[in-house]
């Protein structure tokens, strides 16, 4: 027989998701836009409206690969166009991201021991790059550690370690793929997916990491959706 976890751990606070969507910036739309139509023969234009202005460029990827390159805008446009500057002007995701850490999250103040703490999976370490460089750097006070393919195994229970203490970062930055099974992770009461799995059960294994025996506060979890996607 199956015994879900609500039945088994009956003294389990609750877990509440909420679905974050926003919009993107203008130019992360016009960007989209063109790279849906990479499959098909996109109009170029010399003011002149001549019908015959046709671009020469030729797109044959796997449609895993084009998914991958829109979810990467979805992130932020310099991780398909190098030459866009680095900034969180640019990229929706980004300001909904400082949003939820300040205003919900109310990350780098307050109470140390009943202080928000909070686990932030992506799919990518590239992706955990840029957050860190455009958001968290720029945040006053927030303390953040990496759980990535980067870490090595043999330094990876130190940096559990250190998150689980209780004067330990407020983030802890995982890939889905590394932290997302077999880490004791109730210290966070908020869980943030950036961008979420392609395997839904991937993320469920993710928000137990907090959601677990031992955990003491509701559990909130933060889907990033950007709209029109």
């Amino acid at each position: 027989m199956r015994r879900v976890r609500n039945q088994v751990l009956e003294e389990l606070p609750p877990r509440v998701t909420y679905d974050e969507v926003f919009q993107m910036t203008d130019e992360q739309r016009v960007l989209f836009d063109r790279l849906r139509k990479t499959s098909e023969a996109l109009p170029t234009f010399d003011g002149n409206n001549n019908d015959n202005d046709k671009s020469v460029i030729e797109i044959d990827e796997h449609v895993f690969t084009k998914m991958r390159k829109e979810r990467d805008l979805c992130i932020h446009p310099c991780l398909v166009d190098p030459t866009i500057e680095r900034t969180i002007e640019k990229s929706g995701k980004m300001k909904e991201l400082k949003k939820i850490l300040l205003t919900q999250l109310g990350l780098g103040g307050g109470n140390d021991q009943m202080r928000n703490r909070a686990l932030l999976f992506a799919q990518s370490s590239k992706t955990l790059d840029i957050v860190k460089e455009i958001v968290i750097d720029n945040l006053e006070g927030v303390t953040c550690d990496f759980f990535d393919g980067r870490v090595n195994e043999r330094d990876r229970q130190r940096v559990l370690d250190r998150f689980n203490r209780d004067d330990g970062p407020d983030l802890l930055l995982l890939t889905t793929a590394i932290g997302g099974l077999g880490l004791n992770l109730q210290v966070a009461n908020n869980v943030i997916f950036l961008e979420n799995s392609w395997n839904f059960t991937d993320d469920e294994q993710a928000m137990a990491r907090a959601h677990r025996m031992g955990q003491k506060r509701t559990v909130t979890v933060f889907n990033l959706i950007t709209y029109g996607t």
